[in-house]
């Protein structure tokens, strides 16, 4: 490849890297939300719960975290931090301490998403690829708050 060759290729390899980038924020949008459904469910769960053993101390404050919830409040949060080769998906516990864990990595050049290993590195073995257009439309759909979607099965 000539110098003429590699300067054709910058503008799709920044063109593709904004897409990848687009697209974890659609991922990291699509953990939150799921966060959202899964949390409000269990609420529900409590109550019902609640309700079944004659408790109703209980009701109110369930059904206060479910419209804290619907109000945004009280959610975690999905940062993406960017380094040299990845984007690292970091989840955000709300409260006091704040504390952070590495969700996910998603390589910034080809899309390709990798269980965290560590706070700095991501598992060996590519998990999904968020310019396929099949594998991110599953990502999208089945994704959750915990990760679970990114073991091999």
């Amino acid at each position: 490849m000539d110098f003429v060759d590699y300067v054709a290729t910058v503008p799709n390899t920044k063109q593709q890297q904004m897409q990848v980038l687009n697209y974890t924020k659609l991922l990291c949008q699509s953990l939150q939300d799921h966060f959202k459904q899964y949390s409000i469910k269990s609420h529900n769960r409590s109550i019902v719960n609640a309700l079944d053993k004659g408790d109703t101390s209980m009701v109110q404050y369930y059904e206060d975290r479910i419209q804290e919830l619907k109000n945004g409040e009280g959610l975690y949060e999905y940062e993406i931090v960017e380094g040299k080769k990845y984007y690292k998906i970091v989840m955000v516990c709300p409260g006091d301490y704040r504390s952070k864990s590495v969700h996910a990595f998603v390589d910034k050049n080809n899309g390709n998403v990798y269980k965290s290993a560590t706070f700095k590195s991501p598992a060996k073995g590519v998990r999904y690829n968020l310019l396929d257009e099949s594998s991110r439309e599953y990502v999208l759909a089945n994704c959750d708050w915990s990760g679970s979607y990114l073991y091999q099965r």
